[in-house]
């Protein structure tokens, strides 16, 4: 059983987009101008674009005054956490930003694969810890590799210690831990448990974070295949879950497509016109500025705490977004 109900677009939507972009960024080089449109596909349209289509789900479809009310108060606090870190020049914003927005992106792989697992109508814990431990453990690994520094819009950079005998133990560890994985899928196939689509939601995963923190070499290189898997995976979710829960009363994959291309390319215009692609908070001299950088920045720390409530179990939704029936 597939998500989209179609095992071709599962693999190429959720497990061969990070590599197809990866290849992509690869041939059409840096210094021209398929380039900067690549860039504007993924920063804007999937990465920014994708943090306001939450709002179907929160404050649009499915939700009642209470809940609209509870999803308004949490959006307010994540304004206002953003707008104290910044005023009060707390270093290291940007910085907890990325680590969080990479807990972000490993949650909704362990979301994939259990949906999976409940299409299967077999829940592997085993396979819960193999796909976190091969995603998480090459962005371990990548800390210690010896690469030129890594920063984002303050400069401000991500931890690193280069060790080159710390990144190489890190490497055996991890292969040993590839090892027991694939004994595990060995196990699974001859008992026959084993199903492709759990095992492509362990392993492109894994294949992915491997190619891009242990062997990528550019800061570019290495987040718009994570983005671009990431974002195109969600707006396809979102489009799959509003077309079930809505009864298929409108072509929602589109609309969920035309919102983030809409909304991603406000934040751009908001960034470049309004803020003037200034996110270096620690020399704000104005405090409207304060108030512009969190105005923008709210909607991506929001849409990782909404997430956190939407696509759970507990969720009322949840068990008709889940049910085989496909979209």
């Amino acid at each position: 059983m597939w998500i989209s109900g179609n095992r071709n677009i599962d693999i190429l939507v959720f497990h061969l987009s990070g590599l197809i972009g990866l290849v992509f960024f690869i041939l059409i080089g840096q210094n021209n101008l398929s380039f900067i449109l690549y860039g504007f596909l993924i920063t804007q349209f999937l990465d920014a674009g994708h943090n306001y289509i939450t709002a179907w789900r929160t404050f649009i479809l499915r939700v009642n005054l209470w809940e609209r009310i509870n999803y308004f108060l949490l959006f307010l606090f994540c304004f206002l956490i953003i707008l104290l870190w910044v005023y009060l020049k707390i270093p290291e914003f940007w910085t907890f930003f990325l680590y969080f927005t990479f807990l972000h992106h490993i949650r909704q792989y362990y979301g994939i694969c259990r949906w999976y697992q409940k299409l299967n109508n077999r829940h592997c814990n085993i396979s819960n810890f193999f796909l976190y431990s091969l995603t998480i453990f090459p962005f371990i690994l990548f800390h210690f590799r010896n690469l030129p520094e890594i920063t984002n819009y303050s400069k401000i950079s991500l931890f690193q210690f280069p060790s080159q005998n710390i990144f190489f133990g890190g490497l055996l560890i991890y292969a040993l831990i590839f090892l027991a994985w694939v004994f595990h899928e060995i196990k699974l196939f001859k008992n026959g448990n084993w199903e492709i689509n759990r095992f492509l939601s362990i392993f492109m995963p894994g294949l992915l974070h491997f190619i891009c923190f242990i062997i990528c070499q550019d800061f570019l290189q290495i987040i718009f295949p994570l983005f671009l898997v990431h974002g195109l995976s969600y707006i396809f979710v979102m489009g799959i879950t509003l077309e079930k829960l809505e009864n298929k009363k409108f072509p929602f994959l589109a609309i969920v497509f035309i919102s983030s291309l809409i909304f991603g390319s406000a934040d751009y215009l908001y960034r470049f016109f309004v803020l003037h692609e200034n996110y270096n908070y620690l020399v704000f001299g104005n405090s409207f500025n304060f108030i512009l950088l969190a105005i923008i920045t709210t909607p991506a720390l929001f849409h990782y705490f909404a997430d956190g409530l939407l696509w759970t179990g507990k969720n009322k939704d949840m068990k008709v977004v889940f049910s085989r029936e496909t979209v």
